[in-house]
Formats: structure tokens, sequence, C-alpha cells
């Protein structure tokens, strides 16, 4: 596809979210509900923030306002576990908010302390966290973060709570590492990554 084709799907990708922002700023799952999934949400504005950050114009308060209810997510999350849910999801999600946050130069340093103090932290949660310190310039505390921690990933795929799969987490290794500015241990895993893309499997929106 063209440049003009790719800006003109982003563009128009951008004025159809206004019908999904919630009057607190988060996104609803669909347009004009009221169903509210948080790792969707964070996933909507992870999108702004990369538009934003290659110069697309987001429409009115949009981004401001997801920023404003992501910052006090982040400030008033205390790890609560809900009913069927895992603390691994609660604490992913928790640092996928932290990472879009740093993202987007609104990072909170203060929630990003408390969740690295956590003992229970999964993998995921390890890298996503560090890709985060990375980009906010503290790039020690990323590397003692996952000091030992393995780059490849046990194949899986969740199609619920984080939506995840190894292919995902994979590529969040790889974000992680590049910006700790670890090139060889992210060229490994960057191959690995090219080597199934170009393969003939199907992988979802989220991988």
């Amino acid at each position: 596809r063209t440049d003009q084709q790719m800006r003109a799907n982003v563009e128009f990708a951008l004025r159809r979210m206004t019908q999904f922002q919630r009057g607190d700023g988060s996104f609803n799952y669909w347009p004009g509900g009221d169903h509210y999934d948080n790792w969707t949400s964070i996933y909507a504005g992870h999108f702004l923030i990369e538009a934003d950050r290659q110069g697309f114009a987001i429409p009115g308060n949009m981004k401001t306002n997801w920023i404003s209810f992501q910052r006090k997510a982040a400030r008033d999350w205390n790890g609560t576990v809900p009913e069927g849910w895992q603390r691994q999801h609660v604490q992913l999600i928790q640092a996928y908010r932290l990472y879009v946050l740093a993202l987007a130069k609104a990072h909170e340093l203060p929630a990003m302390n408390r969740l690295r103090e956590r003992s229970t932290l999964s993998l995921q949660s390890r890298w996503m966290l560090a890709a985060a310190y990375a980009y906010v310039g503290r790039k020690d505390v990323a590397q003692q973060l996952v000091n030992g921690m393995d780059t490849t990933v046990p194949s899986y795929v969740e199609q619920y709570y984080t939506y995840g799969s190894d292919l995902r987490d994979e590529a969040l290794i790889a974000e992680a590492l590049l910006n700790m500015g670890d090139n060889t241990r992210a060229a490994a895993v960057v191959q690995r990554i090219a080597k199934r893309l170009s393969s003939e499997g199907w992988y979802s929106t989220q991988s």
C-alpha cells in the first residue's frame, strides 16, 4: 500500500475512535455501549500514542482525556484480583498501562516502583515494566528487573484477559532489549519473530 493510503487508514481509524471513547477518557470495547475492558482500552490508547508520535493529528481532547484516565488508574492500582482472574493478568495490565504512559511521556514513576517491588511478577510483566523503565531513561532498573530472564516464551494463545501469545510477548521482549541498548540479544529475538511472520501462519491483531 502507498504511504497516502496508510495515512488515510490511520486518520479514518482515529476519527472512528471518537465513537468508542467514554466520558471518563477510557475506551469501550464496542461503540455506543458500556462494555469496558482494561486491556483493550489501553491497547486503543497505545494506538493513539503511536499515531501521535508519527505526527498524526489526534481529534479533540481524545489523547489528553485518555492519559488522564490511565494516570489515575495507575495511581489507584492496588493489585486486587477479580474473581475468576489470575494475579499475573492483573499485574500485566498495570505493566502495560505504565509502559504506554511512558511512551506518552506521562510516566508514573511511583506506580512503576510499586509494581517493581512485587515479588510475584511474571516473565511478561517484568519485561513490559523493564521496557517502560528503559524508555524513561532508567536502563539500570530495567536490567535489574530482567537479569537472568529467558528471552524465549513457551507457546500459548490467550483469547481474553490480556489477549496474549508467545509471539506478542517475544515482540515485547525485543522492544525492552532495544530500549535497554542490548542490541545483540534483541537481534536474536527479532530474527525469531521475522522468521515466524514470514511463514504461512495466521496471527491475531494482538500478536
